[in-house]
């Protein structure tokens, strides 16, 4: 993205910056371009990071969803939401280990877009679903 800066500057004062003299007195307008340079920020990745997988997307009966954590995953909260802002689907278990495949029966929804929202102890996550 790039943004103009307008300056008005006597010429002279700008040839003074430039070679270190004055040569002119005469007032011009002199324009400069400012860009943004891109900012790359590293963050570090907490040991409670979820990584979520949904598969298949789109689906069509169901779709299975599987959670991995470098800890154990604990306490899991799955909810699925319709577009209007309706919790479709509810389910929580309790897990003892770092890896868990959650089966979903979606065959009495309607096709359209869903959000599943998935929230354990330390972490959360919302994955976009489409059902055919």
């Amino acid at each position: 993205m790039k943004k103009k800066t307008y300056f008005h500057l006597p010429f002279f004062a700008l040839l003074v910056l430039l070679t270190g003299s004055a040569f002119a007195q005469t007032a011009t307008t002199v324009h400069f371009s400012v860009s943004q340079a891109p900012c790359a920020t590293a963050v570090q990745q907490e040991e409670s990071a979820l990584s979520v997988t949904v598969f298949p997307n789109p689906a069509r009966n169901d779709f299975r969803v599987t959670l991995e954590s470098p800890a154990n995953i604990g306490k899991v909260e799955c909810s699925l939401w319709n577009v209007l802002g309706e919790q479709v689907i509810y389910n929580t278990m309790q897990v003892s280990a770092r890896k868990l495949t959650v089966p979903f029966d979606v065959r009495g929804l309607a096709p359209g877009t869903y959000f599943l929202r998935i929230t354990t102890g330390s972490a959360s996550s919302t994955e976009r679903i489409v059902l055919n």
